[in-house]
């Protein structure tokens, strides 16, 4: 097999277009997709863990209600989680599902609150 010399191969203009342009939409490519997560980075979900709730001061449960409270904390998630699933992608829709679960929650815990005080 006889192997060719390097300067009498001849390359085709549309085959250097060619790679190059490939070259450049996978750069976009590539770019895009390292600035799509950086903006996901910069703008954390406020919906990450409905099971985990951070903002209400728990202590404040009366201790012969916390075990309701509890049961409602995971009925709610539970619920936001099965209505988040039904929107799809749906920013407004799954925007309403936590405004929802949001003010279920504050009200049992206010509800709470209010009937353990002595």
């Amino acid at each position: 097999m006889k192997i060719p010399n390097i300067s009498s191969l001849k390359v085709q203009r549309s085959e250097v277009a060619g790679i190059l342009i490939a070259m450049v939409c996978l750069f976009l490519t590539l770019s895009f997709n390292v600035n799509a997560a950086a903006q996901n980075v910069d703008k954390p979900d406020k919906r990450q863990d409905v099971y985990t709730i951070d903002r209400l001061d728990e202590k404040a449960v009366p201790a012969q209600k916390r075990q309701e409270w509890n049961t409602l904390k995971r009925k709610l998630a539970v619920e936001y989680t099965d209505c988040a699933e039904d929107c799809g992608q749906g920013e407004d829709c799954q925007d309403r599902c936590w405004d929802v679960y949001n003010f279920r929650l504050d009200r049992e815990y206010q509800r709470m609150i209010y009937e353990g005080a002595p």
